[in-house]
């Protein structure tokens, strides 16, 4: 579960670093919240995954943000997309923990926080920043250095007691770290260093930049009337004499009143528009399978990218019972794949049974003993014939079952 719970941390961290941020400046105060009851319900969906159904119970406490006292609209639909993304995780029981995924995530989450920080601080939002935003992004980036420090060892590592106090006390140090960051007088004396100090550098350095900018728009704009004076002389006359008549200035502001109110409108709903876009993007890029890379549930087996795509073309196995244990095992794969199971060429033997046993939910014990007869076949490279025998009956009788 504390796995689990990092992982939850991490992803929806991510997001709520962004949107709790943008939820605060319309009022909003609730995204930690929201983000540490919604990673709860993951790890607990987690626990609860060979339960069937049960494992959507899991989903009721995340209600709790909706009610909490000073909820605001702004809480609600910041909220909403995290509660999606629970749900449609319950939904296709995505609970590998892998390492490469952790890699992307935490990879990304630094590339867009810092520069979105940066920007929103400038224009004013700094204190909504560090109020929601920094605890968030904090949560997110300690809870995926401990993912990501913790999977790149086997369970029989991190499952160890000794192993997950330490990362269960660093997990209480890092949520005590991010009330601390969201108090009022640790934002008032970050707002003071800030206003002090970082600001007017930023200020000045967004300042030289949007002078460059000026500078060379003016340049250009002056080109291009230039150049449409020498092409339309006679136009630019009869323009100026409108003008100066006050019938073009009269024109424009008819104009320009009537259509301000729709260009407002247009302006607000290609917003929204941009904003749904990038949620969903967002969400999706999450959501996504990592070809050709491990999902760890252990050490065990696992292969490179490199390795895993120089295997994808099959190769002649040798006539002894251990290369006739490694044929079963791959019919047996591509029999799961007519079925509907999705297994990637990087995929490990554990990798394969946590997915077929999805599936299979009453063959735990079959599968287990066809991962291990395989394993001993494929990286001794010895078997017997009682061996042989019982992978082949093993296969038989799960791709009946599938």
């Amino acid at each position: 579960m504390l796995m689990h719970f990092l992982r939850g941390l991490s992803e929806l961290g991510f997001y709520y670093a962004l949107a709790g941020t943008v939820a605060a400046v319309f009022g909003g105060s609730l995204a930690l919240w929201a983000l540490l009851v919604q990673s709860g319900c993951f790890a607990l969906s987690a626990a609860l995954q060979k339960r069937g159904w049960v494992r959507w119970l899991a989903v009721l406490p995340a209600a709790v943000p909706f009610f909490l006292p000073g909820a605001v609209r702004a809480d609600w639909i910041a909220a909403l997309p995290g509660l999606g993304y629970l749900v449609w995780m319950i939904r296709r029981e995505d609970y590998g923990l892998s390492w490469s995924r952790g890699a992307d995530v935490f990879s990304m989450l630094w590339k867009v926080c810092i520069p979105f920080a940066l920007l929103f601080s400038v224009y004013g939002g700094v204190k909504s920043l560090t109020a929601q935003g920094l605890p968030a992004f904090l949560l997110a980036a300690v809870s995926s250095v401990l993912l990501l420090r913790s999977i790149r060892h086997g369970p029989e590592v991190y499952r160890q007691r000794s192993y997950q106090l330490l990362n269960g006390v660093s997990l209480a140090l890092l949520l005590a770290l991010a009330w601390l960051a969201s108090t009022d007088w640790f934002l008032n004396g970050l707002w003071a260093v800030y206003a002090r100090v970082v600001l007017p550098v930023l200020q000045t350095v967004l300042m030289a930049v949007s002078l460059a900018g000026a500078v060379l728009f003016l340049l250009v704009f002056g080109l291009v009337m230039w150049l449409i004076s020498l092409v339309s002389e006679a136009a630019w006359v009869e323009t100026e004499a409108a003008a100066a008549q006050g019938e073009l200035t009269k024109q424009v502001r008819e104009v320009a009143g009537s259509g301000a109110e729709w260009l407002e409108r247009v302006v607000l709903l290609l917003l929204v528009a941009a904003g749904a876009a990038a949620l969903f993007y967002f969400f999706r890029w999450m959501t996504r399978r990592r070809a050709d890379r491990a999902w760890v549930h252990g050490a065990g087996d696992r292969l490179s990218p490199a390795e895993a795509a120089r295997r994808r073309e099959p190769t002649r196995l040798p006539r002894t019972y251990a290369g006739r244990i490694r044929g079963q095992y791959r019919r047996f794969l591509r029999h799961c794949r007519k079925r509907g199971i999705e297994i990637e060429a990087s995929d490990t033997s554990e990798e394969v049974e946590a997915k077929a046993r999805r599936r299979l939910v009453d063959r735990g014990a079959e599968l287990a003993d066809l991962r291990l007869l395989y394993r001993k076949a494929r990286y001794q490279g010895t078997a017997t014939r009682e061996e042989y025998a019982r992978v082949k009956k093993l296969c038989g009788e799960l791709q009946k079952e599938l």
